[in-house]
């Protein structure tokens, strides 16, 4: 076929053709001990010489180029005689099939018409039955129609070829030839299941040869993407596995292929894509997505694995909301230790916000924007009560970790924070919430034990009487 490379002899230069009689081509290969390389490159050597074999090739092939199509012959005596005899062919200088492309190449006029007469059956015993096999003598055969356009009849030559291959124990040879039929069907405009079946054919060929990629490959062009997935499995071909299950709607074992190829992210969409949304969170884990590893993780429950998954995507507040939501049998001292971590973190960000707001607001003050001030001093107010809640909720966390140091510092740090959302509301004109927030900040320094400070947060707190 076009495109397909020639074949290379090794060991000599062109023949020199011998003046020896036909019949030595049968001394030659009745002499030759095909498990010896030696044995079979002499007798290559020798066949590509003799004079019968030129005298075929000044009228069958191009001029010119008769060495080449001398080795070529050479090779496929060759494989005949060993085909004949199940004699091992490792030895044959030259592939099978590159050898038919070479012949195919240098047919001349006479030749390709003596083929075809040779195949249909109308000039029985011509140099072509002495020298090819049936199936080289077809494949040849849907070689020239090829080149002629007739794609039907080279569907036909190459089906013939591909079943008699088959038929005579050579799987692979087999498979190109249906392989060659079913492009020959598709050019022809014939149905597409014909060649179809052609592919599946060869992809069956291909199976038997021990060529697990080649058939995967005839298998998906067969469109069976299951069996081709299998095939690609055997093959080592892991991503492309994992693409022919999808294609098959059979996303699990799509899945574990991806796995197997190393493409988590890919991995982790098939398992979502069968609803196995945990593995789906550990192959997401494994793509540093873990933003939707976490979100998986929540999807079945798994909070405390949730939370992890946002602590290391640096998304605290969900880390924290996971943990809160985890029963109490999955949670371990550790788990409460770091969602406390996660707590404080957030009670961090809400202090800097709040103090950030409480400076523009000053600024504002002292500026105559009164108005405007009040306002953000309402911000600052909020943002430190979220501050403070979530100080409480940090040391109400240490304590199921077993931290009551921890707990009873966070305590403090909580109440501290309810002063200074007290002074916030004294600012922005709130007078009556500001002893609210002294009474709270005097319950959490209980718990802090600090009762000093406890009794001057209620001091504080009488002089705010409510109306």
């Amino acid at each position: 076929m076009p495109g397909i490379p020639a074949i290379v002899i090794i060991g000599y230069e062109s023949p020199v053709v011998s003046e020896r009689r036909d019949g030595n081509i049968i001394d030659v290969l009745g002499t030759t001990d095909f498990a010896d390389r030696d044995s079979v490159i002499n007798a290559h050597k020798a066949i590509s010489r003799m004079s019968v074999l030129n005298k075929f090739c000044d009228w069958a092939f191009h001029g010119g180029r008769k060495a080449e199509a001398l080795n070529a012959l050479a090779t496929l005596i060759l494989y005949k005689h060993a085909g004949e005899g199940s004699a091992d062919c490792s030895w044959i200088p030259g592939k099978q099939g590159e050898a038919l492309a070479k012949l195919g190449d240098l047919l001349s006029p006479s030749g390709q018409e003596a083929l075809l007469q040779n195949v249909n059956g109308n000039s029985v015993g011509n140099e072509f039955s002495k020298y090819l096999t049936a199936g080289d003598r077809c494949y040849l055969a849907g070689y020239v129609y090829c080149q002629q356009h007739n794609d039907d009849a080279a569907a036909n030559s190459y089906g013939r070829a591909a079943v008699t291959y088959g038929q005579a124990g050579q799987p692979e040879q087999a498979a190109v030839a249906f392989m060659q039929a079913a492009e020959a069907c598709m050019k022809a405009g014939q149905p597409k299941q014909q060649a179809a079946d052609m592919y599946n054919q060869a992809a069956d060929a291909y199976v038997e040869a021990g060529l697990s990629a080649q058939a995967a490959d005839a298998y998906m062009k067969a469109g069976l993407p299951a069996e081709a997935a299998g095939a690609y499995v055997k093959a080592g071909l892991s991503a492309q596995a994992a693409d022919a299950y999808m294609k098959a709607g059979l996303p699990a074992q799509a899945a574990d292929a991806y796995m197997k190829a190393g493409l988590p992210a890919q991995a982790a969409d098939a398992f979502r894509r069968a609803d196995l949304f945990e593995k789906a969170a550990g192959a997401h884990w494994r793509a540093g997505l873990f933003v939707q590893a976490a979100n998986d993780y929540w999807r079945v429950g798994q909070y405390v694995q949730a939370a992890t998954a946002y602590r290391q995507a640096d998304c605290p507040n969900l880390a924290a909301a996971a943990h809160s939501k985890a029963k109490g049998e999955q949670v371990t001292a550790n788990i409460w230790d770091a969602s406390a971590g996660e707590y404080l973190q957030i009670a961090t960000n809400y202090m800097e916000t709040a103090d950030a707001n409480m400076e523009t607001a000053d600024a504002r003050w002292k500026a105559g924007q009164r108005g405007w001030a009040t306002d953000t001093y309402k911000q600052a107010t909020d943002t430190y009560k979220q501050a403070a809640d979530t100080y409480k909720q940090a040391a109400e966390t240490y304590l199921k970790a077993g931290k009551p140091k921890e707990a009873a510092f966070t305590f403090g740090q909580a109440a501290s924070t309810f002063g200074q959302v007290a002074a916030a509301h004294r600012d922005a004109g709130q007078r009556e919430q500001v002893a609210k927030a002294y009474l709270q900040a005097e319950v959490l320094y209980k718990k802090a034990g600090l009762d000093k400070r406890a009794d001057d947060a209620r001091l504080m707190a009488s002089m705010y009487p409510s109306d």
